[in-house]
This record gives C-alpha cells, structure tokens and sequence, in this order.
C-alpha cells in the first residue's frame, strides 16, 4: 500500500554525498547504522524538505537499519531496511543478517559491472579493429595498384614514372607501420606496459 511513497522518495529524494541522511551516512563512513526506534529529531534531522519529511512520515517508520554495499574495496551504494511494526526492533542480528544479505548482492552488482565492463571492452575493440582494418585498407591498396603498375609497365625509358611509384609505396609503408607501432602502443597502455620518454622540449617544438 504504501510502495507509492517509496517511488517518489527513490525518485524525488534519491541520496547523494552532499545530502542529509542516513544513507549518505553510511556510504561516507562504510559502515552499517542502526535506529532500533526512529523519533520525530530523527525525521527533522535527515528530510531535505517539508515534502521529503511529510513521505518519510508517510512510511510510518518505526525501526530502521542501513548497510553499505561494498566489493573489492569500494562501495556501491546501500540497502535500506525500514520495519513500520511497532512491535518490533532491528538489534544487532538484524545488522549481522543484512551485512551477510548485503555481501551476496555485493558480489552480485560486483560480477554484473565486471561482465558489463568486460562487454564494453570487447565492443570498443571491435570497433577500433574496424577502424584500423580500414585505414590499413588504403595504403594497402595503394601498394597493391603500385606493383600492379610496376609488373605491366615497361621499364625502360620509365624511370620517373617508377620513382613516382616507388614514393608512394614507401609513403604507403610508413603509414602501415604507424598503425601497427600505434596498435603495439594501445596493447601496451592497457596491459600497463608503456614506457614514456620524459624530456624538457622548448614550445616553440609544437608549433614546428
């Protein structure tokens, strides 16, 4: 009945690092909290607004417990248990349970952001090897029409024609093995290879 009332808290009032509240808390400090019974300073002390204030009330929260999630030394955000019995407080086997609950989800988020990443990186190399394959494509080319020229061209008489030929496979060539010393490069910078040279260059360098 009231999941209406989380929608516009999640929607409306979603926590961030400079926001008042109990959530935020924790994501600052990485450390569960507990209200085993939340009070009218506890609303004052955490709403951002009259509105926020009057949905938190409209929860009717009676007792509240707040766990980070956490994986491989960072922190992914928090679950939030909020129990509107009366007759009942969170204690300290409720935090032990949720941090338990909370490790699992963890691992799960964690895995899930991995395989993300992980798709992400197969996608951007598929299109860099697009990327490549097409610029190879040209000087490849050119290369090949170059030679084809060379073999069915006579060569007497056709020495200029030849150095012609001969300058634009050694500019076909270059660019060739830019590409690959730039692919060399990119497969060192993500293996965590890559040396720099570090040197003092005058500025006017730049503009030369």
């Amino acid at each position: 009945a009231k999941t209406h009332l989380a929608e516009e808290l999640r929607r409306d009032f979603a926590p961030y690092f400079g926001s008042r509240g109990v959530p935020t808390r924790v994501l600052r400090t990485g450390q569960p909290l507990l209200i085993p019974v939340v009070t009218d300073e506890h609303y004052a002390s955490t709403s951002r607004s009259p509105r926020h204030e009057a949905l938190l009330r409209g929860l009717g929260s009676h007792s509240y417990l707040c766990v980070p999630l956490s994986a491989r030394g960072r922190f992914l955000g928090a679950v939030t248990l909020v129990h509107s019995d009366e007759g009942y407080e969170y204690d300290q086997d409720d935090v032990a349970f949720a941090q338990q609950l909370c490790a699992c989800a963890s691992l799960a988020v964690d895995n899930a952001l991995l395989y993300r990443q992980a798709q992400r990186a197969i996608q951007l190399r598929d299109e860099l090897m697009g990327i490549v394959s097409h610029d190879l494509r040209n000087p490849i080319g050119v290369l090949q029409m170059a030679l084809t020229l060379m073999q069915s061209s006579d060569r007497e008489g056709q020495t200029r024609s030849f150095d012609s030929l001969f300058a634009k496979m050694d500019r076909a060539l270059k660019r060739m093995t830019k590409l690959i010393s730039d692919l060399l490069d990119l497969s060192s910078i993500e293996g965590g290879h890559l040396r720099l040279s570090v040197r003092d260059v005058m500025s006017d360098e730049f503009f030369q």
